[in-house]
């Protein structure tokens, strides 16, 4: 049996603990967590994909383009669309490439090898009709090291020169072809020409400002589509066009090389004596309010 007394003066002693503790609850001495900045280490960018902030620290509010509330690019909202824009004018240049070999098609069944490389020396001539014509020498190259296109075991050679007059090319491929067959033994397999300018900037510059005009647009119609409202770009990028699938550069890359191989096409967008076209695509995303 407890003793009353004994129990009597643990509960005083209770109460008495209970009254201290919330005397120094209510007093104003009581200490109170700060807050952390929320300046330290902590970066948002235009397009939202490097929001970083150091452990412990906290953010009330980071506006962002359009004036939204961005936490990370994990919660960046918006908008994205992909817009496509080109700009022509009238070439100055032309690429050319001349693919010659002896265009035998099969395997051989002699003991003889049949594929045999063309010498350098073999197409001096051709080289020295072009310059004849004006063609810088810098701008020609010679590779003896090529496929031929008509058939396996072939060997053949292209030369690649620049023509400052393409709405002439007749007159310097009726002449390459002529000194071919006239001082070699190989003959004319194809001809490859991409059309082209010398200052290519303005073009794409062009061609990058009716892009962004497009997204926009396409963007407008899809926010009023869904009752939504755009705010301003946040993150604006290059995106591949369909020719890449294929190996082909778009923009300006598009007209400072011909294509590795001769049945490739050299440019998927408009490419002639007369025109040129620069196309490119940028995906732009767009905050909503």
């Amino acid at each position: 049996m407890y003793n009353s007394a004994a129990m009597n003066r643990r509960f005083v002693l209770v109460v008495s603990a209970l009254t201290s503790f919330l005397a120094l609850a209510c007093s104003g001495d009581h200490y109170v967590s700060p807050k952390p900045s929320a300046t330290e280490d902590s970066s948002i960018q235009l397009d939202g994909s490097s929001s970083s902030f150091r452990a412990g620290t906290s953010i009330d509010t980071v506006t962002g383009a359009g004036g939204n509330a961005l936490t990370g690019s994990s919660s960046l909202p918006g908008l994205t669309v992909v817009g496509y824009g080109d700009a022509t004018a009238k070439p100055d240049e032309a690429i050319v490439r001349l693919t010659i070999g002896q265009g035998e098609v099969g395997f051989s069944t002699s003991d003889t090898p049949r594929l045999q490389l063309i010498d350098e020396a073999e197409l001096k001539p051709v080289t020295e009709a072009l310059k004849k014509q004006g063609i810088d020498d810098k701008t020609i190259e010679v590779n003896t090291l090529v496929s031929s296109p008509y058939g396996l075991g072939q060997g053949s050679a292209q030369i690649t020169f620049r023509w400052g007059k393409p709405d002439d090319m007749k007159s310097i491929l009726d002449l390459a072809g002529n000194t071919v067959r006239q001082n070699t033994n190989q003959g004319l397999q194809n001809i490859t020409v991409l059309f082209t300018v010398k200052d290519c900037e303005p073009l794409e510059q062009q061609s990058w400002s009716a892009a962004l005009d497009d997204a926009k647009n396409r963007a407008e119609q899809l926010a009023k589509i869904a009752g939504l409202q755009l705010g301003n770009i946040v993150a604006i990028s290059e995106s591949p066009g369909p020719a890449s699938l294929y190996g082909v550069a778009s923009g300006c890359a598009a007209l400072e090389e011909l294509p590795a191989t001769d049945f490739a096409s050299a440019s998927f967008s408009k490419n002639s004596a007369t025109q040129v076209e620069v196309d490119t695509s940028l995906q732009v995303t767009f905050a909503l309010k």
